[in-house]
């Protein structure tokens, strides 16, 4: 064998262990961490969920991980430490994260709708917001944000928040219901969440919302400035999960019921039946609501609404939580959004529809 045969042996075994190598790394799922601002992953949040379960994550190259924390700040701070690579948190968490030296950026809508809601029982006096005047409302603490929406919601009626009402610590359990059932409250101001709970035990609510808040999105999916800037494919397809994930909950709740105990099992009740699905529906079906996009100006999954994030950062202000507004060239980017909305739809309606866990 001549030293040029060898040569060109030689290389074409390099090419092809190259290529090997090539292919095994395409074929490598790479791997994604969502820090989620809860102690636990809320069936209210099927983008955190749905990905895994159904292939999804696969699918797009990712090898999905989502961590849990104590709160919306702590994962904030896994995001600026870079032990994560996005964060689902409340929307004020990003509005307030270069003021801590974070650069992070809003990338998904997740929650298009702020979830912040003020009960009365429906037969019961209260008929508008302006009938609270001179009575005593609930919330969750005197440092929840209940207490700001609750005020937002009396200045945009008329009423002086300070003057026309007084404010009692409910806490959002059991207590708060029986104070608004034996009329120690005439309302309570909590969240979507806690009023499906109350619903799911016969209470029947008369709901009240801010006008100026309904646009401003209640939970939003955010990375920092560099992983956006050096990982753009990743941030679509990590939106394109969340959006499938959407759609396949609102076409089908029942099954997603399903497919949240499948996928964590840990939240699974003890005794599984015909009404723990119902109430576990309901609740689902009340942050779905929440996610809906068909009522914005913008229709597509994920998108960023700018009005409503400077809805948001009005209130903020107004409630002395801060003093100025973030520019929206460094709170949120919507380049994004087509690549979110890649897929198809109809598609996975039909895999809803059939879903059989």
């Amino acid at each position: 064998m001549t030293n040029t045969v060898r040569r060109r042996l030689f290389g074409g075994m390099v090419a092809l262990v190259a290529l090997a190598a090539g292919t095994a790394h395409a074929q490598t799922p790479r791997r994604v961490t969502i820090a989620h601002g809860s102690q636990q992953i809320e069936i209210t949040h099927p983008g955190l969920y749905l990905g895994t379960l159904l292939g999804w994550a696969r699918e797009e190259g990712i090898d999905l991980a989502v961590q849990t924390t104590q709160g919306s700040q702590q994962a904030l701070q896994l995001l600026a430490a870079g032990r994560a690579d996005f964060i689902q948190v409340t929307t004020e968490t990003v509005i307030n994260a270069r003021d801590q030296g974070v650069a992070a950026r809003i990338v998904y809508s997740a929650v298009n709708h702020y979830n912040s809601q003020i009960a009365a029982l429906a037969d019961g006096p209260i008929r508008a917001v302006t009938d609270l005047r001179g009575r005593q409302v609930g919330v969750f603490s005197m440092a929840s944000g209940g207490v700001p929406y609750l005020k937002a919601v009396l200045r945009e009626a008329g009423l002086d928040p300070e003057r026309d009402v007084s404010l009692v610590p409910t806490g959002a359990g059991a207590p708060a219901l029986q104070a608004l059932r034996s009329g120690t409250v005439a309302a309570l101001s909590l969240w979507a969440g806690a009023f499906a709970v109350f619903e799911n035990q016969g209470a029947q609510l008369r709901i009240f919302t801010s006008r100026e808040l309904i646009t401003a999105p209640g939970h939003i999916l955010a990375t920092s400035d560099a992983f956006l800037r050096e990982n753009p494919d990743i941030v679509g397809r990590v939106g394109r999960i969340y959006a499938r994930a959407a759609v396949f909950a609102m076409a089908n709740p029942a099954g997603t019921v399903q497919a949240y105990w499948q996928a964590l099992p840990q939240n699974r009740p003890p005794e599984v039946n015909a009404q723990t699905a119902r109430e576990n529906q309901h609740i689902l079906e009340v942050g779905l609501r929440d996610m809906r996009v068909d009522d914005r100006p913008d229709q597509r999954w994920g998108w960023n609404d700018p009005n409503g994030l400077r809805a948001l950062q009005s209130f903020l202000i107004a409630n002395g939580a801060r003093t100025t507004m973030v520019p929206d060239a460094d709170l949120f980017t919507n380049d994004h959004v087509d690549a979110y909305n890649r897929f198809d739809a109809a598609a996975i309606r039909a895999r809803a529809q059939a879903y059989r866990p």
